[in-house]
């Protein structure tokens, strides 16, 4: 019953910025909890069919499911999500599974696998490991670096991510890890792009979290926030003037 409750807890908490379908002959038939039809704001992506357990003695859960995934059957595309009994679903553990859902759909290297595990970890960290091995670490919790500057240089709206450039190097970033609602709906959607990149580069703060992708040579920025042309005077020289209102504490940004 408490593998059921966690499932409802992960849906309930990350059906806001995906679109889930849910039937009780998934996970009876194709050994599947739901399936991930589309995140927000992106357009292109197969189906992706999802299972999450939090029994810590699975293997043979884990070879049912890899015999039938290997099938394809329903989804071409599917991850076992394994939750360390100790993750707390409700203050992070939901938004970890989320981004190691999008890391599986969207990350180059993961693109070529059909069927992927990750395994949820109570130090705010995931791990993806091929059905039937060890798991190899990949952090993505505590920040290498905070408050670091910098400009979206370019940005892919289809495929929903893009790149940061700063004193501190280029940096890989996702559309979900844009914490400023502002920049995330409407700036970076509606973004004049050229075949260089963004017309108009876009100043903003952000996090170092390191490499958090196999075979990256760019470290990934997380909680990315637009920042004006008081805080950061140097990012704006040779940009459009910007309203400094639209930054004033109150307005929606």
């Amino acid at each position: 019953m408490r593998g059921q409750l966690t499932e409802d807890l992960v849906i309930a908490k990350i059906q806001q910025k995906c679109d889930i379908k849910r039937d009780p002959k998934y996970d009876h038939v194709y050994k599947l909890d739901f399936i991930i039809d589309r995140f927000q704001q992106i357009d292109k992506l197969l189906p992706i069919g999802v299972q999450v357990t939090i029994n810590p003695d699975d293997a043979h859960k884990q070879q049912v499911f890899l015999a039938e995934r290997n099938k394809r059957t329903l989804v071409d595309r599917s991850i076992y999500i394994k939750v360390d009994p100790g993750v707390d679903i409700d203050s992070y553990g939901a938004e970890l599974i989320y981004q190691a859902i999008v890391a599986f759909a969207f990350q180059r290297d993961m693109q070529k696998l059909n069927v992927a595990g990750v395994k949820i970890n109570p130090d705010v960290s995931y791990e993806f490991f091929t059905l039937g091995e060890a798991p190899v670490r990949r952090s993505t919790g505590a920040a290498l670096a905070t408050g670091l500057m910098g400009r979206i240089l370019k940005y892919f709206p289809n495929n929903g991510f893009g790149f940061i450039s700063g004193e501190a190097g280029d940096f890989f970033f996702h559309i979900s890890d844009v914490l400023d609602e502002h920049l995330k709906t409407v700036i970076l959607p509606n973004a004049e792009i050229e075949s260089e990149g963004l017309k108009h580069p876009i100043a903003v703060s952000f996090n170092d979290v390191g490499v958090t992708r196999d075979g990256a040579d760019k470290p990934t920025a997380k909680g990315i926030k637009r920042v004006s042309p008081e805080e950061a005077p140097s990012l704006y020289e040779g940009l459009p003037q910007v309203d400094e209102e639209e930054f004033e504490p109150g307005n929606s940004l």
